[in-house]
């Protein structure tokens, strides 16, 4: 288990950790001299059970300060006595709640300097302070550095805390927040950090952010132990293949698969009821996310103002992107006044600039993310209008097969990258075919009614036709019991051109034009309103043909390719069309997805 300490500067938190630890986390040649922490410092205890991250106390390194909190890990509030609660105290406590910090301890230092009246005095402020906090109702272990044995209790405390901790995150992807590269001599580039999800194991291939350059992983550390697996909550240190030291910096992140660079995040905005101003639409902010900083906007979703203590849904617009996902918390600063004004959890991240932020097409996706599991978020979008499967997996963090398998036990139906509910699916199938039957002469896809999303139109249509409820000319669908009615005003060019049309080398509109000796362009013109009513199929500039003549050509392509990929001269001795013109019939078989050229020669997609 990860304990995290914060406090007030001078509180006491390095000598803390020394005592229970022995070892000394100001690392930097700066915080010895000055007797202050500036960066994060890392001790464990020898078994491994226990590891603490010291983390700064002064105002000026906030910024390390969340850096180093990670919300698996265990909260230890340090409060000197001599001080009692300061105003970092009151700060760090209010990031630890953010972040997500959901279990503490309060370590009461310094107890030689004060009386024991003041003893109990301070206690009843730690005590109003961390009400309404996750620290409510913690335990308050008195320390002194001048009785080694005072800190005993709280250590003992502390590892029974280890069995009560649950990591989370394990069923997600790998994920590691980057907070210190170097190079080991003999061993090559080693980076730290903790694991926010997922787990790790040596031999593993990771993807480097935000460069998405490909490294190895040589060898495992965790809570100083060599492992051959950590995972979510660890405090890791990975040995890599693949990249220099000057390559990574920290804020990086290493990851199982490749994260997309997001610059804007949805999320649920609290602010803190000590902030002293209210909050506006589009107000300036510094975002703190695990390792790494941004600046950027808050646009509220839900009104154009936030008070102090309130919460409402909200976009962080940010400057630069970050990795940053469903579930993961945000610590929000005041640029102006540089206080901490509040506190967001993520619900949706997205890589493009958004548009109609407040349209509530957009809030329900919002709000159907904000349950605690994708099954959840899955559950809640069938229940609206359907599920984009790469979506949900990107913003949860889990396989595209995860989502699916969660579809699946919705009895959801599936549509390549979409689903949607069975129910609704029905609905959709019984008004697309309404409408289609509605129509003497029938629709095309984009006449059915705007209530049907596009997404599903074409599947609908597909599953339709299968069923024998309505057929398909060219691109037109109508009731397989309907006759398609042709206007008086075409059924004498109809008459001439079923006949001319009827062969298989089909002749130009330009051929018919002349042998008419009527105007091209007047002769298309009637062809193209034939075309729409489906009894003609343009396949080329001035080149039509009948739907079934086309359906006859297509079974000689299925006979050619059964003997392998076939040219332009192969299959122009087989069915006796010219070379041009068999050109641009291949040419729209092609668009239609049934073969594709390769070179030379044309193969058999789709039968």
């Amino acid at each position: 288990m990860i304990v995290t300490l914060a406090g007030h500067v001078d509180h006491g938190k390095t000598s803390l950790v020394q005592a229970l630890t022995g070892i000394n986390t100001d690392r930097l040649e700066e915080e010895k001299k000055r007797g202050l922490t500036i960066d994060l410092g890392f001790a464990y205890l020898k078994d491994g059970s226990l590891g603490f991250v010291d983390v700064p106390g002064h105002q000026k390194f906030i910024h390390n300060m969340v850096a180093g909190v990670a919300a698996q890990q265990h909260g230890l509030m340090v409060i000197a006595a001599d001080d009692g609660p300061m105003p970092q105290s009151k700060e760090h406590l209010d990031i630890l709640s953010l972040i997500g910090v959901s279990s503490g301890t309060i370590a009461l230092t310094k107890i030689d300097k004060v009386d024991q009246a003041r003893l109990t005095e301070c206690e009843t402020e730690i005590r109003n302070l961390v009400r309404a906090s996750t620290f409510e109702g913690a335990s308050i272990y008195r320390t002194t550095i001048d009785q080694p044995d005072s800190f005993k209790p709280l250590l003992d405390h502390l590892k029974t805390q280890v069995q009560k901790s649950t990591e989370k995150n394990i069923d997600q992807v790998f994920r590691i927040a980057i907070d210190r590269v170097f190079a080991v001599p003999g061993a090559g580039t080693v980076v730290t950090g903790t694991i926010h999800s997922g787990s790790i194991e040596k031999d593993s291939t990771l993807f480097h952010y935000p460069s998405d350059i490909q490294v190895k992983v040589r060898s495992l550390r965790a809570q100083d132990q060599e492992v051959a697996r950590a995972q979510a909550g660890d405090r890791c240190s990975i040995n890599i293949a693949g990249l220099n030291v000057d390559q990574i910096a920290r804020g990086d992140w290493l990851s199982s698969i490749t994260l997309p660079h997001l610059n804007n995040l949805s999320v649920n905005l609290r602010a803190l009821p000590n902030f002293p101003r209210t909050i506006k639409h589009w107000s300036p902010v510094h975002v703190y996310h695990a390792t790494t900083h941004s600046t950027g906007r808050i646009a509220l979703l839900e009104s154009n103002s936030l008070k102090p203590g309130e919460q409402q849904l909200a976009d962080i617009v940010l400057d630069k992107p970050l990795a940053s996902f469903h579930g993961d918390r945000l610590i929000l600063r005041d640029q102006s006044l540089d206080l901490t004004l509040g506190g967001a959890e993520i619900l949706v991240g997205e890589k493009e600039n958004v548009h109609r932020r407040r349209s509530g097409k957009r809030i329900t996706t919002i709000k159907a993310n904000s349950e605690g599991t994708y099954h959840q978020a899955v559950n809640n979008l069938l229940k609206s209008e359907g599920v984009n499967i790469d979506e949900i997996a990107q913003n949860w963090l889990v396989t595209r097969d995860s989502v699916i398998e969660a579809l699946e036990k919705e009895n959801a139906k599936v549509l390549g990258a979409f689903a949607i509910s069975m129910i609704r699916w029905k609905e959709h199938l019984a008004e697309s075919l309404k409408a289609v039957t509605s129509k003497v002469n029938g629709i095309r896809e984009n006449e059915l009614p705007k209530a049907i999303p596009k997404n599903y139109r074409q599947a609908i249509l597909n599953e339709l036709v299968q069923s024998g409820q309505i057929e398909q000319t060219g691109g037109l669908y109508r009731s397989s019991v309907s006759t398609i009615q042709i206007p008086n005003e075409l059924q004498n060019i109809w008459k001439v051109l079923e006949t001319k049309l009827a062969a298989k080398q089909s002749p130009s509109s330009g051929d018919i034009a002349k042998e008419l000796k009527k105007n091209q362009a007047a002769i298309e013109k009637q062809m193209r309103a034939l075309v729409k009513l489906g009894k003609l199929v343009e396949i080329a500039n001035h080149r039509f043909y009948l739907p079934q003549t086309l359906d006859l050509i297509q079974k000689d392509i299925l006979e050619l390719a059964n003997e392998g990929p076939f040219t332009v001269a192969d299959f122009r001795d087989f069915t006796g069309i010219s070379r041009n013109v068999a050109i641009e019939v291949l040419e729209h078989f092609d668009r239609k997805g049934v073969t594709r050229r390769q070179e030379n020669t044309r193969i058999l997609i789709q039968r």
